[in-house]
């Protein structure tokens, strides 16, 4: 038998021993035909390098999904839907004509993605296209432009931070750093997310009120009003987020379609009393809400006031007629020092005003 594969075919209809056997036999062919050494291994280490990398953009691919889903996952136990389907992605072959692109298929995002061949960067680029295809998706386009934008950037950075920490200084370098330089409005709206996402509130309020805000009109056209609500609005959250302790802020906002109220427990000699917490001054916030025509209310405490605010939902319990509990979540928020410390969010809709 003049060929290797002449010799195995043969070996292998043998005894038990044939394993053995056509070892010996590779060695002795190999020493009686040394160039086809040369041969054989360069097509054995072409097959196992094929095989790896094929397996290793698999890995890396479902790496990134499982990150950005797992993210999407958390998003949505905070509020229900902020992230409406997964994301599942895809490397385009070298040889492959397809287009970087991104596809709707049912209930799922596909990324179609160049291998850039630095992982930082695969991963950024795909939690970028996703957060912009499947973040409030429906209302995004009704939200202001450069609040969105920021709001994405400011997004995957949490992301980042909470799914792939290692690649935070990449994100920042490459993509958050230069954004901001070249946009003042996109850096004023970062510092006002980042205090956001600090307290809590950045999913909890902003999002929930701007993905319910772009419901009321999607699928219609979008207008300069819609937008310059959406506009509005973040103002008063601006105010909010950069509220020092004992500063008075607007504490509502009343457009055409956002009306909003919040009730912050905060103050030790408004709540304590001998005889006990002392709600009134909240639940009487809370009623001349209902009278100025506040559709949406929230219950914010902070530390050692969240028995308080407890205590003020409780009450607001009481006229189940008037006020619907929506949601309350327990948190933890960072202080200006670093410090965290725990936190409750209570959000409620006023029956009265959006039946």
């Amino acid at each position: 038998m003049s060929d290797l594969t002449d010799i195995l075919d043969f070996l292998a209809k043998g005894t038990p021993w044939a394993f053995v056997i056509i070892l010996i036999a590779i060695i002795i062919y190999f020493l009686i035909n040394p160039g086809k050494v040369e041969k054989w291994s360069s097509l054995i280490s072409k097959i196992f390098s094929f095989t790896s990398k094929k397996i290793e953009k698999h890995y890396i691919s479902k790496d990134i999904e499982y990150k950005i889903n797992s993210f999407g996952k958390d998003i949505n136990d905070e509020c229900e839907e902020l992230v409406p389907y997964p994301t599942e992605v895809k490397f385009i072959k070298p040889s492959s004509f397809k287009k970087e692109s991104v596809e709707h298929f049912e209930d799922k995002l596909i990324i179609f993605l160049k291998d850039r061949h630095n992982q930082d960067e695969n991963f950024i680029k795909a939690a970028l296209l996703s957060t912009e295809q499947t973040l409030i998706p429906n209302s995004r386009h009704y939200i202001e432009p450069m609040i969105m934008r920021s709001i994405d950037l400011q997004y995957v950075k949490n992301l980042i931070i909470s799914k792939n920490r290692n690649k935070l200084n990449s994100y920042i370098d490459n993509v958050f750093a230069p954004e901001l330089e070249n946009s003042t409005i996109i850096e004023s709206n970062i510092q006002v997310l980042e205090r956001l996402s600090e307290q809590g509130i950045f999913t909890r309020i902003l999002l929930q009120e701007l993905k319910d805000f772009g419901m009321i009109f999607y699928p219609k056209s979008v207008s300069n009003s819609i937008v310059n609500e959406s506009k509005d609005f973040f103002s008063v959250l601006r105010e909010l987020a950069h509220k020092k302790h004992h500063e008075d802020v607007r504490l509502n906002f009343i457009g055409e379609n956002i009306k909003i109220g919040f009730v912050l427990i905060g103050i030790p000699r408004k709540v304590y009393r001998k005889e006990g917490i002392d709600t009134s001054p909240y639940i009487q916030r809370i009623l001349k809400y209902e009278e100025d025509g506040i559709k949406t209310l929230y219950l914010l405490g902070w530390s050692s006031k969240i028995d308080p605010t407890k205590k003020v939902s409780q009450e607001i319990d009481l006229m189940p007629d008037r006020f619907e509990k929506i949601s309350e979540s327990l948190y933890n928020v960072k202080l200006d020092n670093n410090k965290k410390i725990e936190a409750i969010c209570v959000r409620y809709r006023v029956l009265v005003n959006t039946s």
